[in-house]
Parts: C-alpha cells; structure tokens; sequence
C-alpha cells in the first residue's frame, strides 16, 4: 500500500477518530438519555423534526443514486417529475421519494441530519457550500473494503465529509454505550473471542449478530458492519488489516 493510500484509509470515521461519536453522545444526552441506557431505535422524524428543527421535503430527484440533500442557506429546489420550483430554507432536508425501504429511509435522514450537526460544529469543513449530498450507500456500504473505500476517495471529491457523517449517523443511531456492550454480549453467545466477528470463520454466526443488531436499532445491516469495523470488532477474513 502507498503513502496515498495509508493516509486515506486512516482518515476513515471511527478509526482512531472519536469526534462523532462525541458530538452523537452530547445531542443524545439532550434528547432523550434513555437512548444511551437503553439498546432501541431512535425516533428519528421527532430529532429531525422536534429536536434539530429541521423540516423534510420529499422529492423527486434528477439522478437516481442522489439519496437526499441537507441545505445550508436560503434557494430553490425544482422537483425534477413535477418541475416545481420549491423555495427552502437553512435546515431543509430534501429526500427522495422514491425510498420504497422504511429501515433505508430512516437511515438516510439520520445521515443528512449527521450533516447538519457536523455543520453546527465544524462550520469550516463545509468550505461554504450551499448543500451536503448524500449518494447511494452502495458505493462506501463496506468499508472493510480496502479497494472499495479507495475508488470511493478517488471519485468522491466530498468522501471525508460523507463518511464523516456516515460515522455520526451510525453513533446517533447505535450509541456506543448500548451497542458495544449487546455486540459483545451476542458475540460472546455465538463463540466469537476477543470481542472481534471474523465472518469468513462464522457465517451464520455472523448473519445472526448482524441481524439481531440491526432489528434492536432499526438500521440498515450494511450500517452495523460499518459500525462494528469501526471499532475494530468486525473482520472479514483473520488476516485482515483493522
């Protein structure tokens, strides 16, 4: 691997880098500390709605992999199926409304308010840009994925904001302090050691866990992977590099 390619994969959230997690656990704290006790899905329509005072525009989007957008200033949106021209304002997140997924919908709202409060905080690492966008999650679904992850950086100008954000959508969603403590709990119960899923060793061990996680919170699967690697508690193959 060369220097270009160490430098990106160490950028990635999560990996030494305990800053959304931070910010996740100060919001939650104001929200609702029930949901740092207790392992359950947050309500994320009363956040958005209730909390952050964000509004949720659904919409038709002019490319299909555009999940949803976050707006950060005063403009217009126009539907691409309706053409209407909708005036937003700062807060407002745009989502598609072709999002069939309930579990996928609630997962990209969690990511555009992710945005926003990254934006709250670190007002900077926007560089002042009118909107964050989020793409299909296919593309960076599996960061253990070292070939992956670096084709996302090489087309993705935005790629340290996107998982950045990817990385406070998952400590929102599964608080570290219940989501570590039932990952080891249902690891321990299905023969992992170390506090660590090695999947090629366990498949359905690993589906099993995988599943259970996502039900209690109500995420996507691809989500609880991310998470889980990112606490060095999730390998593919044994002699991954974590």
């Amino acid at each position: 691997m060369n220097n270009l390619d160490d430098r990106k994969l160490t950028r990635m959230p999560g990996r030494g880098v305990i800053n959304s997690g931070s910010l996740a656990y100060k919001y939650l704290l104001n929200y609702d500390k029930e949901l740092l006790e207790k392992p359950k899905p947050i309500d994320i329509i009363d956040f958005i709605s209730n909390y952050l005072h964000l509004s949720v525009i659904n919409a038709t989007m002019s490319h299909p992999i555009v999940e949803a957008f976050i707006i950060y200033s005063i403009g217009n949106f126009k539907d691409y199926e309706s053409k209407e021209i909708i005036s937003i304002t700062p807060g407002t997140i745009i989502i598609n409304k072709e999002i069939q997924n309930d579990v996928y919908k609630r997962y990209v709202l969690a990511h555009e308010a992710a945005h926003w409060i990254n934006y709250r905080e670190r007002p900077s690492s926007i560089n002042s840009k009118y909107y964050s966008c989020c793409k299909n999650f296919v593309e960076r679904s599996d960061l253990f994925n070292k070939e992956k992850l670096l084709s996302y950086y090489e087309r993705e100008p935005d790629a340290d904001l996107e998982l950045f954000a990817d990385g406070t959508a998952n400590a929102i969603t599964m608080p570290a302090t219940t989501f570590l403590p039932l990952a080891i709990k249902l690891m321990e119960e299905y023969g992992f050691s170390d506090n660590r899923i090695i999947e090629a060793s366990k498949k359905n061990e690993t589906a099993e866990i995988i599943r259970k996680l996502a039900t209690t919170y109500n995420v996507p699967e691809f989500a609880v992977k991310n998470h889980l690697y990112n606490f060095g508690m999730f390998m593919i193959n044994e002699n991954d590099i974590l």
